[in-house]
């Protein structure tokens, strides 16, 4: 939390949507983190089973980036290809 100060353990309900398990961030973790809604977080589970959880960058899948890339400027590139 902010300012080194620990405040009041937040509690929330574990709650069923379709075949997950759901809870709610609240403010005070989203503002810690510095989270937005779409950004992606990570979790870490120590030897003690405490879990943390951090701001994460998302995974980069350079094999999607290409295929994309292709698709996008098929034509360009076969037209430079043909140069």
């Amino acid at each position: 939390m902010t300012n080194n100060k620990r405040k009041k353990d937040l509690v929330y309900k574990v709650r069923k949507s379709g075949n997950s398990d759901i809870t709610t961030l609240p403010s005070e973790v989203k503002e810690a983190l510095g989270i937005q809604p779409n950004d992606y977080i990570s979790y870490s589970i120590g030897k003690d089973n405490s879990v943390v959880i951090k701001k994460a960058e998302p995974q980069v899948n350079i094999d999607q980036l290409i295929k994309e890339s292709m698709t996008q400027y098929h034509d360009l590139l076969n037209k430079m290809a043909d140069l």
